[in-house]
């Protein structure tokens, strides 16, 4: 099913909405202008339709947008600049999809960002500066993906990060301070990866921990 594209022209005329609902509604394909000005949107719910790709201008202009719902689609891969211009999203939801990689510095311009949902992808890798700017997160999941190493800079400057989900990975090993830019992490889950030692140093500066769950 495809939005008609003279549904960008209703919400054009509604510009007061700041919440969308268009989840359940099996769209395989999105106009690039659905939002066009839709100046006080908040909030957006894509989630459980059958979406393959998206616009790369889909959510330009949306300043005002704080949350973003995209799961349970079949999206394989994000246009480089699909978040440009999100500068007060605070959460977005893309697991369970089908995505492999994603471009660097996606969320660069995401500074108010506090929860991202990546698991139940095909991951394989994640580019270094994939959280860069992203000084706010709170939460990472990145869990049930294919990850089998990470950069050793991945969570750097996520200084306000308390939870991070990595299980159900291959991860062989871990970098020795990959946490070490997140002096307030309190829960990290590392289960039913291939880890067979973990560094000495690698919760160094996290005083905040209260669970590590490694098997």
């Amino acid at each position: 099913r495809i939005v008609p594209p003279e549904w960008a022209g209703f919400w054009k005329f509604n510009n007061n909405k700041e919440a969308l609902d268009l989840c359940n509604m099996n769209i395989t394909e999105l106009p690039t202008d659905l939002f066009v000005g839709c100046s006080k949107l908040e909030k957006i719910w894509l989630n459980n339709n059958q979406l393959t790709k998206l616009p790369v201008s889909l959510f330009a202009g949306g300043s005002q947008l704080t949350h973003i719902y995209l799961h349970h689609n079949q999206l394989a891969e994000l246009p480089p600049d699909i978040f440009a211009g999100c500068s007060q999203l605070k959460d977005i939801s893309l697991s369970h999809n089908q995505l492999t990689e994603l471009p660097a510095n996606i969320f660069a311009g995401c500074s108010q960002l506090q929860v991202i949902y990546l698991h139940h992808n095909q991951l394989t890798e994640l580019p270094v500066d994939l959280f860069t700017g992203c000084s706010q997160l709170k939460e990472i999941s990145l869990y049930q993906n294919q990850l089998t190493e990470l950069p050793a800079d991945l969570f750097t400057g996520c200084s306000q990060a308390h939870t991070i989900y990595l299980c159900y990975n291959q991860l062989t090993e871990l970098p020795a301070n990959i946490f070490a830019g997140c002096p307030q992490l309190e829960h990290v889950r590392l289960h039913y990866n291939r880890l067979t030692k973990i560094p000495t140093s690698l919760f160094t500066g996290c005083s905040q921990i209260v669970c590590i769950d490694l098997c």
